[in-house]
């Protein structure tokens, strides 16, 4: 499985960074996951292009509720139809209560290497 990763840095609290360093670096071992195949958002950072989503079978976004909705919204404007995958690592993680996602980093590897799925 070929992974890209937009990660929110400074999303949530001292424990949920610790998360989505546990997750990106399985990522790494497990999924050949690059620094090139990560997108950190920010302020100052460009506006994803599609040509970031190539060679990619699924999408990573690891952050809040405002991460994901700049994901989602990115990834639909750029015209690209993959799978996302979302580690909830925000304040309240409101989406992530509602589909009861896991949020701890073995939860959420175990979730993402089984594919496991669903249509909301």
């Amino acid at each position: 499985m070929r992974l890209k990763m937009i990660i929110n840095p400074v999303s949530g609290h001292v424990k949920a960074r610790s998360v989505v360093a546990e997750v990106t670096n399985r990522l790494k071992r497990e999924h050949t996951l690059g620094r090139e195949d990560i997108f950190y958002t920010s302020l100052t950072s460009k506006p994803l292009e599609k040509a970031f989503f190539d060679h990619c079978d699924v999408i990573v976004v690891a952050g809040g509720d405002g991460t994901l909705h700049y994901a989602v919204n990115s990834i639909k404007h750029l015209g690209i139809d993959k799978a996302v995958a979302y580690l909830p690592t925000g304040t309240v993680n409101d989406f992530g209560h509602c589909l009861s996602l896991p949020y701890t980093a073995e939860a959420f590897c175990e979730m993402l290497d089984g594919m496991h799925t669903k249509k909301n």
